[in-house]
């Protein structure tokens, strides 16, 4: 159980390497040109996706954020969906469910999810399985 009481029910899948992160994949719901029509903030989908650290000249494009501001308590839960095509290829299963999130990050997303390019982020509190002490 996360600080502040929250039930974390997203089950990471361990990373392939240690050349491999954990990204957010921000997708969009498909309505987002009905709902900026009427005034009201987009809404979007998250999927937890691993990508290899590459050695090579490309580059693999991604914001970084880091929650440690504020409390750590857990205020908000972020669903985060299956991810069926990283899933087929894996050996180890992760678990669609949600993840707690602090005050400060669950205010941000939005504004991040909005303005992100590239709609990868790597968020500590997110990309991080924040109960495996071996990882953390």
């Amino acid at each position: 159980m996360a600080p502040g009481g929250f039930m974390m029910t997203y089950k990471y899948r361990p990373l392939e390497s240690h050349r491999h992160i954990r990204l957010l994949q921000v997708l969009s719901t498909g309505d987002n040109e009905r709902i900026q029509a009427e005034a009201r903030p987009p809404t979007y989908r998250y999927r937890i996706i691993h990508r290899e650290l590459s050695n090579r000249d490309a580059q693999l494009e991604f914001k970084a954020v880091s929650y440690t501001w504020g409390s750590p308590n857990r205020v908000a839960g972020l669903t985060i969906d299956e991810n069926v095509k990283e899933e087929k290829k894996a050996k180890a299963k992760a678990k669609a469910g949600a993840i707690g999130l602090t005050e400060n990050l669950s205010q941000a997303l939005p504004r991040l999810c909005q303005h992100s390019i590239t709609k990868l982020l790597w968020i500590d509190q997110l990309c991080i399985n924040q109960i495996d002490l071996a990882e953390k």
